[in-house]
């Protein structure tokens, strides 16, 4: 008796399918890039429930016949390649034909597809069998029906992800290859509401239709914020743009790179447009950018992952060296401040949604007892610059410092800069933050799959504090922020918080450890008093700083305050010989 056997075709497709086809949004990628390939100037795809019940992808490409429509559905076979060499010298999104035959294989489908004749083919597989071959009527192109996925694998439907974010992974991936393929139309719906749609291209060279693509997706405020690449030398080609030093984020999450119309992950690249800004952004921040660069196919590996979401390079160096020139050509010098994304609209007349019956959570608890009776027993020496220097006498009914016992004249020195960030963000998760009114509220524009993000989470910006009015699609005024942040920071502040959304992936409500990641990001534009403080001024910030919870350090964990030995201080003015301090 052997051990080892033959897996029937059936089972090869489940299995194959596991790799290619992960959710629907990896059904939609391969059924686009097919009509891409079939060279299909416009592309519709409709969507039931996230795309587990119904995904349709109809083109205007150039169709198949009766034979091709069968033989599609088998496993490799495709009309990209012929050899192992033509791997090398690429031109299509698709090559391995794995993609028919694994979805057929997880999935009821249906294909119709047609030439140049009014009269088309209709073929009909249901879990990978072949059931029906028909005639059908259909104008040249291919529809591609895909009902029930996972229906016959019922372990990986259970682990798909929620409507709401199958439907944003869907339209991320038709967002991507719009900008990919800016000289084609696109058009998302689920039922009758229209998610995502481009319009037709009104330009036929790739530069100004890119240019254009880039608005109608990503907003006229991206285009704006932002410098263009256009860099050619021999073989390499980079056309774009990329974000001003000045609007970065904290994720990759605003990077679209794509290498031969194809949409890809590279860290190599991703590092060395991030490199190239040098010293122009902080540390831990990234570029935005929209970045085609054409290279020669034989430069190329995009033979790496089953999905073609990863790419390998050959010349590295020189394609580093090129990605930093064009990077520094397209910022130049250019350091002048960015036009801002955001405009103040009056109130009269805009015909924009006010959220109505919002609330937020104070706290009704009795102001925290201080560390110390204030201000009677506090001997505030001084205060220079950002520091408050007190007596540690005042201090010494309170072990403030648990590994430092301080004495009679020691001396406490504050970081008033530090202490109002503690005191800020105490108030914020505490929630006794005030929410304050914009008289003029500002308006903001996201592309389509921010301001998707940000309705299907509406409850958290209300618990952040932040009150947006829709006023159209995709627009939306600030109406209420919290007292801490300033009316020129607010828009910067919605930024930074759709930001973390889409990276910590939340669906509506925030853990604790979530809210503190937005209270560290709200709370770096808190409006603080800068130096130089007044005595006053700083004995007030000092007594507040006192009741707080935790009152000694930050967030990012900088000291509020140490203490000075008097012993230490002394031993600088001893006598020493031949020495100088």
């Amino acid at each position: 008796m052997t051990l080892i056997r033959v897996l029937p075709d059936h089972t090869i497709n489940q299995i194959a399918a596991g790799e290619v086809i992960e959710n629907p949004a990896s059904v939609v990628k391969e059924l686009v890039e097919n009509s891409l390939d079939a060279k299909s100037t416009r592309i519709v795809i409709e969507i039931s429930s996230a795309g587990h019940q119904l995904i349709r992808v109809s083109d205007n490409g150039t169709g198949m016949g009766p034979d091709d429509a069968v033989l599609c559905l088998e496993r490799h076979a495709t009309s990209k390649i012929a050899s192992f060499d033509d791997l090398f010298a690429l031109q299509s999104m698709g090559f391995r034909g794995e993609a028919m035959a694994s979805i057929a294989g997880v999935s009821k489908l249906i294909l119709v597809s047609a030439l140049d004749s009014k009269v088309g083919t209709c073929v009909e597989v249901e879990g990978g069998k072949l059931m029906k071959v028909l005639p059908a009527p259909r104008q040249r192109g291919t529809t591609v029906e895909v009902r029930s996925l996972f229906y016959n694998v019922p372990v990986r439907k259970k682990f798909q992800k929620n409507a709401a974010a199958s439907t944003m992974e869907i339209h991320r991936i038709v967002l991507a290859l719009s900008l990919a393929h800016p000289l084609v139309e696109f058009e998302l719906k689920q039922k009758d509401d229209v998610l995502f749609a481009t319009g037709p291209s009104i330009k036929s060279d790739f530069a100004e239709g890119l240019q254009n693509r880039i608005r109608a997706v990503l907003g006229d405020e991206f285009k704006e914020i932002s410098h263009e690449v256009a860099f050619h030398e021999g073989d390499y080609q980079f056309q774009g743009l990329i974000g001003s030093p000045q609007h970065t984020r904290l994720h990759r999450t605003g990077q679209y790179l794509f290498i031969n119309r194809r949409a890809v992950f590279a860290p190599f690249v991703s590092y060395t447009v991030r490199d190239a800004y040098g010293t122009r952004i902080d540390a831990g921040r990234h570029p935005i950018y929209v970045i085609h660069m054409t290279l020669p196919p034989h430069l190329v590996d995009v033979n790496v992952h089953p999905q073609k979401k990863e790419v390998r390079f050959k010349e590295e160096i020189s394609l580093k060296q090129m990605i930093s020139r064009a990077v520094g050509v397209a910022l130049g010098d250019k350091e002048s401040s960015p036009h801002m994304f955001f405009e103040a609209i009056k109130t009269e007349g805009i015909p924009y949604q006010r959220q109505e019956n919002f609330s937020l959570t104070f706290s009704d608890e009795r102001p925290r007892e201080p560390l110390l009776p204030f201000p009677k027993a506090l001997e505030a020496i001084g205060v220079f610059e950002e520091y408050l220097f007190i007596k540690a006498s005042s201090l010494l009914e309170k072990d403030l410092f648990q590994d430092k016992k301080m004495k009679e004249g020691d001396l406490v020195i504050v970081d008033l800069v530090a202490a109002q960030e503690v005191l800020f963000t105490s108030k914020f998760l505490e929630g006794k933050r005030q929410t304050q009114h914009l008289l003029f509220p500002l308006k903001i524009s996201f592309s389509p799959l921010d301001a998707e993000l940000i309705e299907n989470n509406r409850q958290v910006f209300i618990d952040l504090g932040i009150v947006l009015g829709l006023i159209a699609k995709n627009t939306f005024a600030i109406e209420a922020v919290p007292d801490m942040i300033s009316f020129d920071d607010a828009a910067k502040v919605l930024h930074e918080i759709v930001d973390g959304i889409r990276a910590l992936e939340i669906q509506d409500t925030m853990d604790e450890e979530q809210k503190m990641f937005f209270a560290k990001k709200i709370c770096q534009f808190a409006t603080a008093k800068k130096p130089p403080f007044m005595l006053q001024e700083g004995v007030t910030i000092v007594e507040k700083l006192l009741r707080c919870e935790t009152p000694f350090f930050t967030l990012q964990g900088k000291p509020t305050m140490t203490c000075v030995d008097i012993e230490d201080v002394r031993e600088l003015f001893k006598t020493r010989k031949n020495k100088v301090l």
